[in-house]
């Protein structure tokens, strides 16, 4: 892994000093910028040299407009999630990507995290040979001034499509139409909990598997420190290969984008708290 990388993070928040953990664990250089003037500032600063790359962990409002710039620019782009709050904004970004030739990734940690693949293994064998009758996603945060910019669709919500989109994807054969999926997200709740509940059904009798998010793992094999190895990895790739790999790397995000742009004016959701219903 390249040691000589500069990655300067947008935004000083949580999720900031996350990624500056996890970054300097992996022994990358980084430097913090907060707050607007900050920020534009050192995109505009000067051109990136080859080993620089920027974070951007501002809230969500601000994710469009400090990736798109920084794209512009040349700079490669972590951008965590959302990685925009339209398809209008999204549609930006891949286009200044492109005509830049530089790498949009979207932060997407959960998709990374070893309870989730570890589920996810289990859910592709089982959903192969029988259609799940129900899923659920619960998303239950203590209160909380993270994530107020945006309403709890595009702060906890946009996790869970994106969630749904890898478990799609992992088994083609699957029909999710005919699949019951519920959505319940808190920024209220009196605990905190993280929860996929897949429920098949055998001979009339139901069977569940269960994935717990809440469940932690050492740094060196955490989800952030997963996700920045796979910015990397695709990073590195030869230009032939980057393109392609950015493209499936992000579809997730977009679809979790599509989903959020659709449900966020639903009747039922509000600012802080989501209905169980069926999507």
């Amino acid at each position: 892994m390249e040691k000589s990388i500069q990655a300067y993070i947008l935004g000083n928040g949580h999720m900031g000093h996350l990624h500056q953990q996890h970054l300097e664990a992996l022994g990358i250089s980084c430097t913090t910028y907060d707050g607007e003037e900050d920020c534009y500032r050192r995109i505009l600063e000067f051109f990136p040299e080859e080993n620089e790359v920027i974070f951007v962990a501002s809230p969500a409002q601000s994710h469009r407009s400090y990736a798109f710039l920084a794209l512009a620019y040349g700079f490669d782009v972590f951008v965590e999630k959302p990685i925009a709050l339209s398809m209008t904004e999204v549609n930006d970004l891949l286009k200044i990507a492109k005509q830049s030739h530089a790498l949009l990734f979207a932060g997407h940690c959960e998709r990374y995290s070893l309870a989730f693949q570890n589920f996810l293994k289990k859910f592709q064998e089982t959903a192969a040979k029988i259609a799940p009758r129900k899923i659920e996603f619960t998303r239950w945060n203590k209160p909380t001034p993270r994530g107020q910019d945006v309403s709890v669709i595009w702060d906890l919500g946009v996790h869970d499509f994106d969630l749904l989109y890898t478990m799609k994807q992992a088994v083609p054969s699957w029909d999710s139409e005919k699949t019951e999926i519920y959505f319940d997200e808190s920024r209220e709740a009196e605990e905190s909990k993280r929860e996929i509940k897949a429920t098949f059904q055998v001979d009339d009798v139901d069977f569940v598997l269960t994935c717990n998010l809440n469940e932690t793992q050492p740094m060196e094999s955490d989800a952030i420190t997963r996700e920045i190895q796979e910015f990397l990895r695709i990073r590195a790739l030869p230009d032939s290969e980057r393109f392609e790999a950015m493209n499936s790397q992000l579809a997730g995000a977009i679809f979790a984008v599509q989903e959020a742009e659709k449900l966020n004016d639903s009747a039922g959701y509000n600012h802080y708290s989501s209905p169980n219903k069926p999507k």
